[in-house]
């Protein structure tokens, strides 16, 4: 990436910062706080831990929407299997192996599960699990689990980044990991500008949103980028 450019748009990305309605743009900070402060793999009862940690005052388009229900889905493979879906979720949060290869058997449990599903209910509601959406859930679950390792995947938004940075190698094909250590390096590049810092500090409630260092501001700045 070209330093220049970034510091240009850093500029500008202030601005929006500035400009924008505040709890539209930090919502996710919110579901990273509940997240934090609920998700408990081992809870006795994984639905209601579930439903505690995937919350949020502003919206729940991210998981919950027309023609998209990744979060109902895993709760019915919680109702389902639930032992199935701890084991789910302890190989994708253990840092010891590769992440790409947890993410792809992520959604390999979850195309093990769906089947499952479809045999148990002759008319099931969905048919699909919805997390066969290029990581993009799957992602959600890493960012607020690791806020400060992980961040939203959304390919489209990522290639406009780097289109944006003058990057000369742009992905044809997903490539998560790939921009978990672009947004690292962004938040390093980031956390020198104290205005930009400041800025986005007085937009969080305590208590309510993620306090900690969050790539999730990475994020913010990929999206902005993309214009999305």
């Amino acid at each position: 990436m070209q330093l220049k450019r970034l510091n240009e748009l850093l500029e500008q990305f202030k601005i929006h910062i500035r400009s924008a309605q505040h709890e539209e743009s930090v919502m996710l900070w919110e579901t990273q706080q509940l997240f934090q402060n609920n998700w408990d793999t081992e809870a006795p009862r994984l639905a209601e831990m579930f439903r505690q940690s995937l919350e949020n005052s502003i919206s729940r388009r991210y998981w919950s929407r027309e023609l998209y229900a990744p979060r109902e889905m895993m709760l019915e493979f919680i109702a389902l299997d639930e032992e199935m879906v701890r084991i789910m979720f302890r190989d994708l949060f253990n840092e010891n192996k590769e992440v790409d290869g947890r993410m792809d058997r992520f959604v390999f449990y979850c195309n093990e599960m769906l089947q499952a599903y479809k045999e148990k209910h002759q008319r099931p509601p969905h048919n699909r699990h919805y997390h066969d959406d290029n990581y993009t859930m799957v992602s959600l679950y890493l960012t607020f689990r690791f806020p400060d390792r992980y961040a939203p995947y959304e390919h489209e938004a990522f290639v406009h980044l780097l289109r944006s940075l003058h990057s000369p190698d742009i992905p044809v094909v997903n490539d998560p990991a790939r921009w978990f250590k672009v947004a690292r390096t962004l938040l390093t590049l980031m956390k020198k500008d104290p205005e930009l810092i400041s800025l986005h500090s007085q937009r969080l409630e305590s208590g309510r949103h993620f306090e900690g260092e969050s790539l999730l501001l990475a994020y913010e700045f990929c999206k902005w980028c993309s214009g999305s």
